[in-house]
C-alpha cells in the first residue's frame, strides 16, 4: 500500500458521518424532530448537552431496534416524547405545559422588557437573567397586576446584592427563566425559559 492510499483510508475513517435521516420507527422519528425542533431555542449550555444526548440517543435506538426489535424501541421512544412534552421549559411544543406562560420580550441596546403571564404565579414571579454559559447576572422578584407580569430592566432594580438596575451588554445573547418565587433557587419551580438578543445601541 502507497502513502497516498494511506491517507486516503484514513481521511475516509475520518471524515464526519451524517445523522441518519430516519430511525426507521415512526415513534423515534417524532421524538428526534421534536428535540432538533427546540435545539435552536434552548440557552448554549444546555444546547450543547441536549445535542451530545441526542447522539447518544439515536445511537440508543439504533440498538434498540437490531436487538429487541422496533416494536420495543417504538415503545421506548413513546416514553421519550412523553418526558419531552412534560419537561419542555422553553414552550417549544403547543403541548406542553411551559406553554401557557406566554411571553412577549422587546430587547433594547442595553437592557430587556419582558411581558408574561401565568396563571401559576398569582403571588409573584422571580425571573433570572444571564448570559450563556454563565451564572445568572440578576434576579428579579416582580408582582402581578391583573394576572400578567412586567420586567423592565433599564427600571427595575434586581434582588440583593444588586444595587440598581442592570445594565445589559448590547447586541449579546441572553438566558432567561421565569419561576416561583424563593430565598433559595433550589426551592424555586421554573416555569419557562428562553434566550433574547439585545439590540445595537
Amino acid at each position: 500500500m502507497t502513502a497516498v492510499n494511506v491517507f486516503v483510508v484514513v481521511a475516509l475513517v475520518l471524515a464526519p458521518q451524517e445523522p441518519p435521516a430516519s430511525t426507521g420507527v415512526p415513534e423515534c422519528d417524532r421524538y428526534v424532530a421534536m428535540v432538533r425542533a427546540c435545539l435552536p431555542r434552548m440557552c448554549e449550555d444546555e444546547r450543547i448537552l441536549r445535542e451530545m444526548e441526542l447522539g447518544f440517543a439515536l445511537e440508543t435506538i439504533a440498538a434498540a431496534v437490531t436487538h429487541r426489535g422496533r416494536a420495543s424501541a417504538a415503545e421506548s421512544c413513546s416514553r421519550d416524547v412523553a418526558a419531552e412534552l412534560r419537561d419542555d421549559l422553553y414552550a417549544c411544543h403547543p403541548e406542553s405545559p411551559s406553554s401557557k406562560t406566554r411571553v412577549e420580550l422587546m430587547p433594547a441596546g442595553n437592557a430587556v422588557q419582558m411581558r408574561f403571564s401565568s396563571q401559576s404565579l398569582a403571588e409573584g414571579a422571580d425571573v433570572s437573567i444571564a448570559e450563556p454559559l454563565a451564572e445568572a447576572a440578576a434576579v428579579y422578584r416582580i408582582a402581578a397586576s391583573g394576572g400578567h407580569f412586567l420586567l423592565d430592566t433599564r427600571k427595575t432594580p434586581p434582588l440583593p446584592p444588586g444595587n440598581g438596575p442592570l445594565r445589559l451588554e448590547p447586541e449579546t445573547p441572553y438566558c432567561y427563566a421565569i419561576s416561583t418565587p424563593g430565598a433559595d433557587p433550589s426551592q424555586r419551580r421554573i416555569l419557562r425559559k428562553g434566550v433574547f438578543v439585545t439590540k445595537a445601541p
